[in-house]
């Protein structure tokens, strides 16, 4: 059954709408200032808060292959920033001309 907003809860969605517009700001900033492939596995905290506040706000509990997706997705960010850390090293390397054996 729909009711109109109260002046309270119009403020909180504005409030709301204003956070977000700020974040993604944010992190428009961010791929601005340093490459996708360094700034993406900090998205991955957006996994964590989101079943944190499922949990906090709803009670749900994720499952095992909730739990196991996650995982998967995590690993492959840190693989990635581990892989781009190696070839940026070896960039660095390979500018200064230094050979590795």
């Amino acid at each position: 059954n729909w009711r109109t907003p109260t002046a309270a809860e119009i403020g909180l969605a504005v409030l709301m709408g204003a956070f977000s517009t700020l974040g993604h700001w944010l992190i428009i900033l961010a791929y601005r200032k340093a490459a996708a492939s360094t700034i993406a596995p900090f998205s991955y905290v957006q996994l964590l808060f989101a079943g944190l506040l499922g949990f906090g706000v709803f009670g749900t509990v994720p499952g095992a292959m909730t739990l196991v997706g996650g995982l998967v997705i995590a690993a492959s960010g840190l693989y990635t920033a581990h892989r781009e850390q190696i070839r940026a090293r070896e960039a660095r390397l390979a500018a200064a001309g230094i050979r590795r054996p």
